[in-house]
């Protein structure tokens, strides 16, 4: 049986499955296949790209509710805002800029606050 050479000096046959903390890699045409193998295990999390992540999903979330609370005007999509959003008016272009940057912050809080507890136990669990 044929080994195929792979990253970080380990070897793998073919056809061989990998674990769930390895990712296989197929590249190159058919004919000569090679299989790369990278453990795919996360020992950080990048505070930063969580926190654009999570800011570019709130505000898209939030437009969205205000594009249906114009299609649908009765649907009472402005009362959670009002509680969540302070200052918040229900559309107004002062309530809309207010709304997104709420969500901003909202997602930077929630980046911070749970991507540095995951950072902190992930060290220290090995």
């Amino acid at each position: 049986m044929r080994l195929h050479p792979v990253r970080n000096g380990l070897t793998v046959r073919l056809g061989q499955r990998a674990d769930f903390s390895t990712r296989a890699l197929l590249v190159a045409p058919k004919s000569e296949q090679r299989v790369y193998l990278y453990h795919a295990q996360v020992r950080w999390l990048p505070l930063v790209a969580l926190g654009l992540s999570l800011g570019a999903f709130f505000a898209i979330s939030f437009i969205g509710c205000i594009l249906l609370g114009l299609i649908v005007p009765d649907g009472g999509m402005h009362r959670p805002w009002l509680q969540l959003f302070p200052g918040f008016e229900w559309l107004t272009a002062r309530g809309v800029v207010l709304g997104l940057v709420w969500t901003q912050v909202y997602a930077w809080w929630a980046a911070l606050a749970f991507g540095s507890r995951f950072n902190f136990f992930a060290a220290r669990s090995g």
